[in-house]
């Protein structure tokens, strides 16, 4: 009979950490946790919200509280109905900020997993480290605004586009309809993946199906413009029309503004980069395409400017340098491996290719920052002095003002300043529940304020002040 071997002791705690951790799955960790921390640190940094953020969250007071909204009827209602679920649980403006850290979180994770897709998992991690390390996804993230949100859906819906099978193409459509149904302009994504689909040479129906499940993601907004009495895609319609509305205006801007939006020192390796775009194939055509289509809509054809309209196309602006990169060092190494044996090291490459995106970062990081903690306490005026609103006026009551933040913090119905006095005395006398006006100095203040000054009909109640200046006022009505 045989004899037993025993064991050592050693055999039974000995510990295979490659089963336990998957190193696979690293940088993107890597990725998270760096996010995370951002997140973390700037999560409370605003004080206040903007114009257009206000106009979301009064949706979202709308949805959650039944209080009437004051959101532009060109605004698509997707991106408040996805925060509205946060603030089911709970509606505090802090609450719905972890909204944000989890758009931000899954944007960035979409973010590599589509780059690695269309290159490598090292150019992926470096690409995607300076998108979400860049000013304006840093400054942008925590802000209730549409542009990251729809950037995400974007990717996703190119994520899944990238797929073969059926299930990945519907799914692709109903996130890029997702997209559309948060940022109308989401749809320049629409051309470059018919343009894939076209040089597939497939007459598949499958390869189309797509574009059919579009439909399903953007059918939340149709489904609301019925029940508003609104033909379908009244509001797309609506935002374009009064979008083409304005005169053409600085069609250079996104040029001029390169050092802000991409980091000056990425621009001459995002050149390099097209080089290795002289062979075309579907997947660079596909991400080509849609760069220069929506720079070319935003540049040239849309009337109004800013830097945050950009951030979709970041993640393709940083593949690109990231390629350049990658271009440019191989060419200086492959020259100085024939001078010395030292630059033959393998992860010599990778080393110097952090130290160039550190070189991108630490500016950035340092810009971010600033321009976060300057901007903090914008519009704070503006809710320091109505939000005392939500306890002084009965529910019914109407306010009458000149910006969205005064229906988001006093949760009261808002009707606008209407711009003559004439019209003024004509809304106050026809509707009993309109007895307080709050003029914020952010915004155009109508010619006949200075009637408010009038004290037998109008009373200060209210007044917050900016730089030492008076910037809101709370103003009573006295109807006797």
């Amino acid at each position: 009979m045989a004899k037993k071997t025993k064991k050592k002791d050693d055999e039974y705690i000995s510990i295979d950490l490659s089963k336990i951790i998957n190193y696979k799955h690293l940088p993107l960790a890597i990725l998270l946790l760096a996010s995370l921390i951002l997140n973390m640190y700037y999560f409370s940094t605003n004080k206040a919200v903007w114009w257009d953020e206000a106009d979301y969250l009064s949706f979202v007071n709308f949805l959650t509280k039944g209080i009437p909204s004051a959101m532009w009827t060109g605004r698509a209602i997707i991106y408040p109905l996805i925060l509205s679920i946060f603030g089911i649980i709970n509606s505090s403006e802090n609450f719905l900020r972890f909204g944000l850290m989890i758009i931000s979180l899954l944007t960035v994770s979409y973010c590599y997993l589509l780059l690695k897709k269309l290159s490598d998992k090292k150019t992926a991690f470096f690409a995607t480290l300076l998108f979400q390390t860049s000013f304006l996804f840093l400054f942008f993230q925590i802000r209730f605004l549409t542009e990251i949100p729809s950037t995400l859906f974007t990717l996703m819906g190119l994520y899944y586009f990238l797929n073969k099978d059926l299930k990945s193409k519907i799914f692709a459509g109903i996130f890029i309809g997702l997209a559309i149904g948060i940022r109308f302009t989401s749809i320049l994504i629409i051309p470059a993946m018919l343009l894939y689909s076209i040089l597939s040479k497939s007459n598949k129906l499958k390869n189309y199906s797509w574009i059919f499940s579009i439909i399903i993601g953007f059918a939340p907004v149709l489904i609301y413009e019925l029940i508003n009495g609104n033909y379908p895609f009244y509001s797309i319609i609506y935002f374009f029309v009064f979008s083409s509305q304005s005169p053409l205006s600085q069609p250079w801007h996104y040029f001029i503004s390169s050092h802000y939006i991409y980091g000056l020192l990425s621009a001459p390796f995002f050149i390099l980069g097209l080089l290795k775009y002289a062979k075309l194939n579907r997947k660079k055509i596909l991400i080509l395409s849609f760069f220069i289509i929506y720079f070319f809509m935003h540049s040239f054809v849309s009337s109004h400017k800013e830097d945050r309209y950009i951030i979709p196309i970041l993640p393709v602006y940083f593949l690109i340098s990231v390629q350049g990169m990658f271009l440019s060092l191989d060419l200086l190494l492959n020259y100085l491996k024939k001078a010395n044996s030292f630059f033959k090291s393998k992860n010599l490459n990778f080393a110097l290719i952090f130290l160039l995106c550190l070189a991108i970062i630490c500016p950035s990081l340092m810009t971010s920052n600033d321009s976060i903690q300057f901007k903090s306490e914008s519009y704070y005026p503006v809710k320091e002095a109505t939000i005392f609103l939500q306890d002084y006026l009965p529910e019914s009551d109407i306010v009458l003002g000149n910006t969205p933040q005064i229906n988001y913090y006093s949760e009261r119905e808002l009707i606008y300043l209407p711009s003559t006095s004439a019209e003024l005395y004509e809304l106050l006398d026809e509707n009993p529940n309109i007895n307080t006006i709050v003029i914020s100095a952010f915004e155009h203040i109508p010619d006949y304020a200075e009637e408010f000054n009038n004290q037998e009909k109008f009373r200060i109640i209210n007044v917050a002040k900016f730089n030492n200046e008076s910037a809101v006022y709370v103003i009573a009505y006295n109807r006797d």
